[in-house]
């Protein structure tokens, strides 16, 4: 293997493993939430129907999208890396 090519293999095996894990805990998510869920708090279209939004979910649902969060946010990085 040449010099960068391992690494970039590695990191395009991370970026994979994370894409799966997220979409995994998003479908999950997206059961606990219910609609709108977490798309339909994207399209909110304000800070007044995003608060409607958040204050219908669950400490449980609002545990499950901000850990969803999280995890779009190392995805993020994971594919930066890959790509660096």
């Amino acid at each position: 293997m040449a010099g960068g090519t391992g690494g970039r293999r590695y990191g395009l095996v991370v970026v994979s493993c994370v894409a799966v894990v997220l979409l995994v805990v998003q479908l999950r998510i997206d059961r606990v939430l219910g609609p709108p869920g977490i798309v339909g708090l994207g399209f909110a279209g304000g800070p007044v129907r995003a608060m409607e939004i958040v204050g219908a979910w669950s400490p449980g649902a609002r545990a499950a999208a901000a850990f969803g969060l999280g995890l779009d946010f190392l995805f993020a990085l994971a594919y930066a890396a890959a790509l660096g």
